[in-house]
């Protein structure tokens, strides 16, 4: 899976979203989908008692809320930094320094690509489009661990609070995006909602402080 190839979506949301995009149009969108991964968070006790499910189908339900959690903390983040950029961090290891914790959220999202269930959910994406055979399923594992290594790698780069170190997050975030609209081969239709308010979220922010101290 290469990161950089075809752009569809992010073409179609970088002609949409620039410094000049109505800031409450983007709060709205992302206050809107948190409200309704809230409920569905309220309705996931009534699956795990009202179903009979196995044991792994149980693990399943208690393990994707952690996952939507960490989602949710990144996209309050960046909904936060919309109007201030904290350049005047605490101490690298303070538990509230924004910084660090909005780069360990980042982080992990990242590494969801190498768990077990996340990368045979990718290749299944690749089996519907007729490209995977037993014969080069070992090639798109392959990808799939360079690119969860490329995006990483960009991540990593964000040493510091300061606007450069801010810019190597959003643009890790913009990358991981662009990832999961590849392994969606582009259909916006199919992208996750999360994939595209990270990515509409991050393009604002690149261009809002671009020219900006703060």
């Amino acid at each position: 899976m290469d990161i950089s190839a075809s752009q569809g979506v992010a073409d179609q949301i970088d002609k949409e979203v620039s410094a000049n995009y109505p800031v409450e149009k983007l709060i709205a969108e992302v206050t809107f989908y948190l409200k309704k991964i809230e409920q569905e968070k309220r309705d996931q006790p009534e699956k795990l008692i009202g179903q009979r499910t196995d044991p792994k189908s149980r693990y399943k339900l208690l393990r994707n809320p952690n996952r939507t959690q960490n989602t949710k903390l990144i996209l309050l983040y960046l909904i936060t930094f919309l109007s201030h950029l904290p350049l005047e961090v605490s101490k690298k290891g303070d538990p509230l320094n924004p910084f660090e914790q909005l780069k360990s959220f980042i982080l992990k999202s990242i590494d969801l690509i190498n768990e077990k269930d996340v990368t045979n959910a990718i290749l299944k994406e690749h089996e519907r489009l007729g490209l995977l055979t037993e014969l080069n399923t070992w090639y798109y594992r392959g990808q799939i661990g360079k690119s969860h290594k490329a995006i990483h790698q960009v991540v990593d780069q964000a040493k510091a609070a300061g606007r450069e170190g801010y810019r190597k997050l959003f643009l890790g975030l913009q990358k991981l995006s662009t990832f999961w609209f590849s392994v969606r081969n582009q259909d916006i239709e199919r992208v996750r909602k999360s994939d595209i308010l990270m990515y509409k979220l991050t393009r604002f922010l690149l261009e809002k402080y671009k020219e900006r101290k703060k």
